[in-house]
């Protein structure tokens, strides 16, 4: 997997958008 700074910001909001995501 490859980790860049934009794709952390967009994991994060996705996380924070998605409830079931953090079940």
């Amino acid at each position: 997997m490859r980790v860049k700074p934009q794709g952390l910001v967009v994991t994060s909001t996705a996380v924070c958008s998605s409830p079931d995501y953090l079940r």
